[in-house]
């Protein structure tokens, strides 16, 4: 694919003028006659993958997925007017934190002596085009939602208190982690439980691959997302190209995926999943996973950032 046809392909962050409308955004979606191919974690089905993969760990590695995608959401200004940006994410650690001020956005907002001190920091991949117009100084915070589905009220959310881009493998690179803050227990140790999950799922799935001859002949890859600001869904794609741009030594180079998907507004910042890839995740700047970050309903196509990776 040459650079030409790249300039076609444009970031998808589902900007509005209306807070959360999911079938306005629907409505006016430039892709909405292609949606059937997006399947919702209710439908998806181990019969939408390929039949070399039908009898794989892959089924249950997407479901670990989409506990730890996440919809990225905050409002800025524009011309005077109030505008909200949603986008994707995926809760790549969860540390806990003592003897510092927690500072989410409850406890900014509560006197020194009311916030907590012991809590919860949450490092969540997306893409920076995600955040582009994201005021770090503005009173309001982003929040992820967590375990949100799409329909349902937003019930679990994290405050986002901090975003840092990469730009130093290159200047087309897409990658960011935003970090989130709480101090919910509960949820926060169930996040650390689903990674242990999705780690150990991730090993299985490589080890089966490499054993699996007709997988190989495969190229597939796995996207969970928020196309058009929710509810969240799984596309499945069946084949893409790999443009090596530079070696940058260990094994790893920049690089990029491109890919005949599916993707929206809101689809940018998802997680993919590239079967037989050696590692899948938990990477800062060097050897983290791809996410998506653009498409275009000119070309049929979408891609991964410029990133440092396999």
């Amino acid at each position: 694919m040459d650079n030409q046809s790249l300039e076609t392909v444009y970031t998808q962050e589902e900007i509005s003028n209306e807070d959360y409308k999911h079938k306005k955004n629907l409505e006016r979606c430039k892709n909405k006659s292609v949606h059937s191919k997006q399947f919702s974690v209710e439908h998806f089905k181990v019969e939408k993958l390929p039949e070399a993969f039908r009898e794989s760990p892959l089924g249950d590695l997407v479901t670990r997925m989409t506990k730890l995608t996440v919809r990225l959401h905050y409002s800025f200004q524009e011309k005077g007017k109030q505008k909200f940006c949603l986008g994707s994410g995926f809760v790549q650690r969860v540390i806990q934190e003592s003897g510092s001020l927690c500072p989410c956005q409850k406890c900014i907002d509560s006197s020194a002596g009311q916030r907590e001190t012991t809590w919860f920091k949450l490092m969540i991949s997306s893409a920076s085009c995600v955040f582009s117009r994201f005021d770090s100084n503005a009173k309001k915070y982003a929040t992820a939602d967590i375990e949100f589905r799409g329909y349902e009220e937003i019930k679990r959310k994290v405050s986002i208190f901090k975003v840092e881009c990469d730009t130093s493998v290159s200047e087309e690179s897409d990658w960011c982690v935003c970090f989130g803050a709480s101090h919910d227990q509960e949820l926060c140790f169930k996040l650390m439980g689903y990674l242990d999950e999705f780690e150990a799922s991730q090993k299985n799935l490589y080890q089966w691959h490499r054993q699996n001859e007709n997988a190989k002949n495969l190229k597939l890859m796995i996207i969970v997302g928020y196309p058009n600001g929710g509810p969240m869904k799984i596309s499945v794609v069946e084949s893409y190209q790999r443009e090596h741009i530079k070696d940058v030594g260990n094994g790893q180079s920049i690089c990029r995926y491109i890919y005949g998907a599916v993707t929206c507004p809101g689809s940018s910042g998802s997680p993919l999943y590239i079967c037989g890839q050696p590692i899948g995740g938990f990477g800062y700047w060097f050897g983290h996973p791809h996410c998506h970050a653009r498409g275009s309903t000119e070309k049929g196509f979408s891609c991964t950032g410029t990133e440092c990776g396999y």
